[in-house]
């Protein structure tokens, strides 16, 4: 009935006169009220057991505004039900009978209970005698319809029901509640039996002093605090048994923390001899310089970051050494960026065999994945054809034919510029293939045999009229023996190719008379003494006249050979020329080394060896004409980083924030004997936690696979009970797939909430995960035939913009995925080229979804 009021109501109310376009979802039933499907939608409201309306209100402050008859004001009789609130006057419910109609009860149904109030159809209401009682409750008195008087209580108590067929009685404050004010306060002295201090003071922490008291103050050691109130800046804690915190500071700077022998605290005071005090520039990270401390401005530390090197200076290396049999070392190192750019490295580990692609050096983090198209890959996690289709862009068949920069066609025979014949041949036995002017060609074979070859003036070639022998003699010369017949000529030791007097040929010792007269010129002269012009470098010569210089170095010029002359300074290198004259350095080189030593610039004009330098120790500059060091302080030895000394230097590792902050990474001053930290071999899983398990290895955790948590500080947004200790507790946060796939347990942020619209992929068997968005869009280029839905979610809503191509195209006649309808019709597509409609979606349910197309959105 409420819901047949509401629909009524509705229907009757007066809409907005200004102009709007309005369309109609779904069908339209007779007697039924409309209601705003979206913007410019209306549709049917449903009935009085399936209505749409979320919201309805009438306003009407004289009279009863909100009715419901039986009939029509003309039938014979009729019942009205009617509701009201005016603005002077208590608020009615009246029932009214007319015509012909009999006066009827107003009946209450509640879960299926009737309760019936005989206003109109006989009996009386039921009466209750109400007693006048001063300062005390009133109580059911066990008879029909009577009431009585309760006990009176004292201040400060209250009711406590007794049972069944019992008065409630009023009882006084107990246990952890000590009182109860005229106000209703309650004010409670202990929590669980616990006594609490009434006020704390600001920044006081609760501890158990004693058993069943809590008090506020500094947590003692026994608690597991220091004891103290206030902490001395830049103070060193020092434990003292039970007692309180100890703290030992120092207002100089390159003082060390010193041990003062079993059961005393240690103070600063001068370091040992050896350890020297700070030395180098402001973040410069300290070494042993054997005497004293050093700094070198080619390793600093600005927190968090470690800087190896200066910019146009030195560039900074990183040498990994591998303690594998090879023992071979790899080198990471800045060569040559122009703008600096952040190495982020990714978040996940990814799978076997996805390339590391860039986060675009900023604040993004690199990624995992598929290499796109864009750069340089294909864009398929699995091989197919269509990787190469991909990269291509090809749909076409037949043989690729780059005709140009990025163009290409598909042919059926492949061109002789790409390695191809250009035309489709046919085979001849015995047959030569030969190029004509634009394809490959085959010349048939010939029934001679022993033709050759013959090349064709710029056309196709041709089997020769003359024959070959098949094989030859040793030395012998092939000649013509007879018309088209080639053979070999007999040979002869020391003699020449001479013709008798009709031409014939044949070899001789003897040149013929008629030849030796003939003689105009000479070849080389292999003996003898040449006082001629210089011989050429092609002939074996220099092309030049030579001086000799002691000490000199013989060279090239452009034409001919030249002697560089001798220099008086000794142990210089020769340098080349840029394709001119070599000359000596000016740097003179050591005849000998120190083994273990490095060589380095002495002087300006001088390379010296350094003394050896210590096994497995870093490597540290000495400044200019000073031979560089090694620390014991810094050293490498199977593979592992040493930094500092016992007794002597406090290790530790400064890492700089890429805008401003520093952090430093150092063990305790009594840093344990051999404490390993092993990492994890993987990046682990994002949300995990690092835990050690108790002998030095770290793994990745699910913190929310259970254990205690004993250590918690209040955050923003946060509240939680009492605790002992200090502390922090993480908040998950959820990522946008976290919120779309419905992930519980996680946090939700403004960013994850309100994220764009995806784009879906067409597919004529369309498949919606509804885990990946919110809103997305289609472009269809063919008919949808079907579509499939997955990880529809209850309370999900959003919209699917549906983009025709140039079909037009449809959906199927039957939308599915649990989409629910107006008036059960289904939505259809704009019949119109490029047309956008949007279908909006509210999830009750996972299996119930409430649906209407706004069509042709403009």
């Amino acid at each position: 009935m409420k819901r047949l009021l509401v629909a009524l109501a509705f229907a009757l109310a007066p809409f907005a006169t200004h102009a709007q376009s309005v369309q109609q979802s779904g069908t339209v039933t007779p007697g039924l009220a409309p209601y705003w499907v979206t913007n410019g939608v209306i549709g049917s409201a449903g009935n009085a057991a399936d209505s749409l309306l979320t919201s309805l209100g009438v306003t009407n402050a004289t009279s009863p505004a909100f009715c419901v008859n039986s009939g029509r004001a003309t039938a014979a009789g009729r019942q009205r039900l009617c509701l009201g609130a005016p603005l002077n006057s208590a608020a009615q419910i009246t029932l009214q009978n007319y015509g012909t109609a009999t006066a009827q009860d107003l009946q209450f149904v509640i879960n299926g209970t009737t309760i019936t109030i005989p206003t109109g159809g006989g009996g009386a209401i039921p009466s209750i005698t109400t007693p006048q009682i001063n300062g005390n409750l009133i109580c059911a008195s066990g008879t029909a319809g009577g009431l009585t008087g309760c006990t009176i209580g004292t201040a400060g108590q209250i009711i406590v029901g007794q049972g069944a067929s019992t008065a409630p009685a009023m009882v006084s404050a107990s246990g952890d509640v000590t009182s109860i004010s005229s106000a209703g306060a309650f004010v409670v002295g202990k929590v669980n039996g616990v006594t609490y201090p009434a006020s704390p003071t600001t920044g006081s922490v609760p501890y158990v002093s004693s058993s069943n008291t809590i008090t506020y103050g500094a947590i003692p050691v026994t608690g597991g605090g220091t004891g103290l109130a206030t902490l001395t800046a830049g103070g060193v804690l020092i434990g003292d048994g039970t007692n309180n915190v100890q703290l030992a500071s120092s207002a100089s700077i390159g003082l060390c923390l010193l041990s003062n022998g079993a059961g005393s605290a240690p103070s600063f005071g001068s370091c040992a001899s050896g350890s020297g005090s700070a030395a180098g520039s402001n973040t410069q990270v300290q070494y042993n310089n054997s005497t004293a401390l050093a700094g070198s401005a080619n390793f600093t530390w600005v927190s968090p970051a470690l800087t190896i090197g200066q910019n146009a200076t030195a560039t900074g290396q990183l040498v990994l050494a591998n303690g594998g049999a090879l023992g071979t070392s790899v080198t990471i190192q800045n060569l040559g960026t122009t703008s600096a750019w952040n190495f982020n490295l990714p978040t996940g580990a990814g799978n076997s065999g996805q390339p590391l692609l860039s986060g675009g050096g900023g604040s993004g983090s690199m990624t995992f994945g598929t290499l796109g198209v864009a750069g340089g890959g294909t864009n398929c996690a699995v091989a197919s054809g269509t990787c190469v289709d991909n990269i291509s862009g090809f749909s076409s068949t037949g043989f690729i034919n780059r005709t140009g920069a990025g163009t290409y066609t598909f042919t059926s025979t492949i061109g002789l510029i790409n390695g191809g014949t250009g035309a489709n041949l046919t085979a001849s036995n015995g047959g030569i293939v030969y190029s004509t002017a634009t394809a490959m060609a085959i010349l048939s074979g010939t029934a001679t045999a022993n033709q050759i070859v013959l090349s064709g003036s710029n056309t196709t070639p041709a089997w020769s009229t003359a024959t070959y022998p098949a094989t030859t003699t040793v030395n012998q010369i092939l000649y013509s023996s007879s018309a088209n017949t080639i053979a070999g000529l007999a040979t002869g030791n020391s003699g020449v190719l001479i013709t008798s007097a009709g031409g014939v040929p044949s070899i001789s010792s003897t040149l013929p008379s008629a030849v030796q007269a003939n003689i105009t010129s000479l070849g080389t002269i292999a003996t003898g003494v040449w006082q001629g012009t210089p011989v050429a470098l092609a002939y074996g010569g220099t092309n030049a006249n030579l001086t000799a210089s002691n000490g000199g170095i013989f060279y090239s010029t452009a034409s001919a050979a030249a002697i560089l002359s001798g220099t008086a300074t000794a142990n210089l290198p020769l340098l080349s020329g840029s394709s001119t004259t070599p000359s000596w350095a000016t740097i003179s080189y050591p005849l000998s080394a120190t083994s273990g030593g490095v060589p380095y610039f002495s002087s300006a004009t001088a390379i010296s060896s350094s003394a050896a330098l210590g096994s497995g120790q870093i490597v540290l500059g000495g400044g200019a004409g000073s031979a560089p060091t090694t620390s014991a302080n810094a050293s490498i030895s199977s593979g592992a980083l040493s930094l500092g000394a016992n007794a002597s230097v406090l290790g530790s590792v400064k890492l700089f924030g890429n805008t401003s902050g520093d952090v430093t990474i150092r063990p305790a001053a009594v840093a344990g004997t051999a404490t390993v930290f092993q990492l994890p071999a993987d990046n682990g899983t994002n949300g995990y936690v690092l835990t050690t398990n108790g002998s030095g290895v770290a793994s990745w955790t699910n913190p929310s696979s259970g254990g205690t948590v004993t250590s918690v500080a209040a955050g923003t947004g946060m509240s939680f009970s009492t605790i002992t200790t200090t502390g922090s507790v993480a908040i998950d946060g959820a990522t946008a797939g976290n919120f779309q796939a419905g992930t519980s347990n996680k946090v939700l942020t403004a960013d994850v909430v309100f994220t764009s619209e995806t784009t879906t992929t067409f597919a004529a068997t369309q498949a919606l995960d509804f885990s990946t968005f919110f809103n997305t869009k289609i472009t269809l280029t063919a008919n949808i035939t079907s579509f499939s839905c997955s990880n529809q979610k209850a309370g999900q809503a959003g919209q699917i913009r549906f983009i025709n191509g140039a079909g037009p195209y449809t959906i199927p006649a039957t939308f599915g995925c649990n989409m629910k309808f107006a008036g059960g019709v289904q939505p259809a597509l704009t019949a119109t080229n490029g047309a956008i409609d949007v279908l909006i979606y509210q999830c009750t349910a996972t299996n119930y979804c409430v649906a209407s197309m706004i069509k042709n959105v403009q």
